[in-house]
């Protein structure tokens, strides 16, 4: 019913077939020009950009169905493409027993699958065998649980799993609470080499660095006379204040100066980004991931900027973007960079009015878009203590025995709202004592929401070999 037709054509760089598929019996198809300067623009142009080798291998194009693929000649290149269904029709036997439709398919599907092996796909695809991998998986997890990079609280550490590579944590709080304190303490737990230690007064190995590098990007303060001194007060131990007054003790002053070579070896970059895009955001975190090898994001807090702004308005068709829907999509996008680069990304938000109300705080406590917490691996807001915490924060740390050890009370509360891994009941608090002039954490208690304890331990998370 069918008859192939093939026509060989010789190129001093690459062997081409061009199959003119099948037609009824009697009915001939003959290459035009056009057909053939298609195929050589698509060679030097697709597989010139994406730098493929064709050394041992030839080219195939289904003419009538507009199909290009890539065959083997030698037979070891033609079984590794051929695990991806990649074969001659011809190789089909009984040819003619075969409707139209059978050979039409039997191409789209080469195709498809030729399209995922050569063309550029979405970032964002991973295709995967239910079931394949998890005998390792299995045996890793044995070996060692599975938990990510250090929180500066042991207690986040065992509510959370710790911040995993490729995940999105975001902690919210009202202006002048200490968002960015607490994202530089973040930075400075994972990265600085060294720390001021209170216990044995001197500087030690910091227990948590389980990162090589990061980078800080916000849009407000001075990189050197602002941003930087609250690193220094973290490193330090000596409250930022203190470095701001200029008028240090003798041994503030050498503590100071050991924290700042101590900071220039941490591999921290800073970005100061007032007219801030998607674009300009990936640009900047991609140059410092090859140039210096950074593996942890912070992005001071999620707001909205006229720049970010008419970037989203030209990728939506003109069609202006409400703030909600500017803020949900920074958070998309922040979550594609941890995905796509393979590290924790640590950010934050402004929080509402609607706190002192609510029992359980949550995702509608986010300022401008509750839709930024769809995209959270770790969600929380963290705020100092409400009137009704403050009176009962006496009652639980006498009924743990707490204040018998001389420690200091509970200053401020992570409300967890989403834990992505998490075994904890949901909305429960992480009670911790926060030195915002240095932003170091102690650890407190764990509760539920309507503060009844709950009896978890700390968890120390390792630092990198």
């Amino acid at each position: 019913m069918f008859q192939l037709i093939t026509t060989k054509i010789n190129n001093p760089d690459y062997k081409i077939q061009v199959v003119i598929t099948y037609a009824q019996s009697g009915i001939t198809y003959t290459p035009t020009y056009d057909d053939l300067d298609s195929i050589q623009q698509w060679i030097n142009g697709e597989l010139t950009a994406k730098k493929m080798n064709l050394e041992g291998y030839e080219v195939q194009y289904i003419g009538t169905m507009g199909a290009y693929f890539v065959l083997a000649k030698d037979e070891k290149k033609k079984e590794n493409l051929q695990d991806y269904g990649v074969k001659l029709l011809q190789e089909k036997q009984n040819i003619n027993n075969y409707e139209v439709e059978d050979i039409l398919n039997y191409y789209d599907n080469i195709k498809i699958k030729i399209d995922k092996l050569y063309l550029q796909r979405e970032s964002d695809i991973e295709e995967t065998q239910a079931g394949v991998g998890l005998e390792e998986l299995k045996e890793k997890l044995q070996e060692e649980p599975m938990f990510g990079h250090s929180f500066c609280s042991e207690f986040l550490n065992t509510v959370t799993r710790g911040m995993m590579d490729g995940q999105l944590t975001c902690f919210s709080s009202p202006s002048g609470t200490g968002k960015s304190t607490l994202a530089i303490a973040q930075t400075c737990n994972l990265c600085a080499t060294k720390i001021w230690d209170y216990d044995t007064k001197q500087f030690i190995d910091n227990p948590c660095q389980t990162k090589h590098g990061a980078l800080y990007i916000q849009f407000e303060l001075d990189n050197i006379s602002e941003l930087s001194v609250k690193f220094l007060a973290y490193i330090s131990g000596v409250p930022f204040n203190t470095i701001l007054n200029g008028k240090y003790t003798d041994e503030e002053n050498l503590r100071i100066d050991t924290a700042i070579q101590i900071l220039k070896d941490s591999n921290i970059h800073l970005s100061y980004m007032p007219n801030f895009t998607r674009k300009s955001i990936e640009q900047t975190l991609k140059e410092h991931i090859l140039d210096y090898g950074i593996d942890f994001l912070a992005y001071d807090y999620l707001q909205d900027g006229s720049a970010i702004n008419a970037e989203m308005v030209k990728s939506n068709g003109g069609v202006g973007l409400r703030t909600d829907q500017v803020l949900a999509n920074l958070s998309d996008f922040l979550k594609l960079m941890a995905r796509t680069y393979n590290i924790p990304v640590y950010t934050a938000t402004q929080t509402n009015a609607n706190l002192g109300s609510v029992e359980a705080i949550g995702a509608e406590s986010i300022a401008g878009s509750r839709a930024v917490a769809n995209k959270l691996d770790i969600g929380g807001v963290f705020l100092p203590l409400r009137p009704k915490e403050l009176k009962a924060r006496d009652i639980l740390e006498q009924e743990i025995g707490y204040r018998g050890f001389g420690l200091p009370h509970a200053t401020h509360i992570y409300h967890m709202y989403k834990v992505r891994f998490g075994s904890y009941p949901q909305n429960c608090k992480v009670w911790v004592n926060v030195d915002l002039g240095t932003g170091r954490l102690k650890d407190c208690m764990v509760t539920t929401w309507d503060n009844q304890i709950i009896k978890a331990p700390k968890t120390k998370l390792k630092k990198i070999t």
